[in-house]
């Protein structure tokens, strides 16, 4: 069978058609992934200020997760939920709470939901407090206020922290290991920010910061051995 030149060139536009369509809904797949990739990159996480161990009541646990959902959470005004405290864990090192969250949208025409979605929320109080720095309990240190800095965009308080090891037939250490301490507060951000903290070992100009660094007992006795070996070298 022989198609005529009208039927053939109506075949060519309907393919054509169905070809640029495809084209077109492909291309806007790809633009809504980019854009939705984008608004994810630009996507701040937020959270709040949850209670301390020390102030923590099974109530507060309570009000700050309705908090933490109402101002982080991102949902249509239509959904409801009402949260319960279901029972307290004990553990060796921690005491958790536990606390259910149920979800769902009522109607008018269905004012008791059929199902609800339930989260579970679980809210963890340590037992044990642990140490930031790592150090034998022979090491004794004492602390010195030093001076106010004075720079343009923020201000500086430096302390020393001295740490020695005395014992029965040294009771007063030979040399010490000192470790310089500044708080800075800046003058242009936000007062409601932390301040900065960073401390500078003794004959180090390296820089570290607290929760980013492991804090190595070695530190001290390097520096105490130099001093040591230094005293020795020496003939008064």
């Amino acid at each position: 069978m022989i198609m005529d030149v009208g039927d053939e060139d109506a075949a060519i536009k309907e393919k054509a058609h169905i070809l640029i369509e495809d084209v077109i809904r492909d291309a806007k797949e790809h633009l809504r992934d980019l854009q939705e990739k984008e608004r994810e990159a630009e996507y701040i996480i937020q959270n709040i200020q949850w209670t301390s161990c020390k102030d923590f009541t099974v109530e507060r646990g309570q009000q700050q997760i309705e908090k933490y959902m109402s101002q982080t959470w991102e949902f249509h005004e239509s959904w409801l939920h009402w949260s319960d405290y279901l029972q307290e864990e004990e553990l060796k090192y921690s005491r958790r709470y536990h606390y259910r969250v149920r979800w769902s949208i009522p109607t008018c025409r269905k004012p008791i939901p059929r199902a609800t979605a339930c989260i579970y929320f679980i809210i963890e109080i340590s037992k044990i407090k642990p140490p930031t720095w790592e150090f034998h309990e022979s090491w004794l240190h004492w602390s010195d206020y030093l001076q106010e800095e004075e720079l343009k965009y923020s201000r500086r308080y430096h302390y020393r922290v001295r740490w020695s090891i005395p014992t029965c037939r040294k009771p007063i250490p030979r040399a010490t290991a000192c470790i310089y301490f500044i708080i800075e507060i800046s003058k242009i951000k936000p007062p409601t920010l932390p301040v900065e903290v960073f401390f500078i070992l003794e004959s180090n100009r390296l820089t570290h910061r607290p929760g980013q660094c492991r804090f190595r007992e070695k530190w001290l006795k390097d520096i105490i051995e130099s001093k040591r070996i230094l005293m020795d070298s020496i003939t008064f």
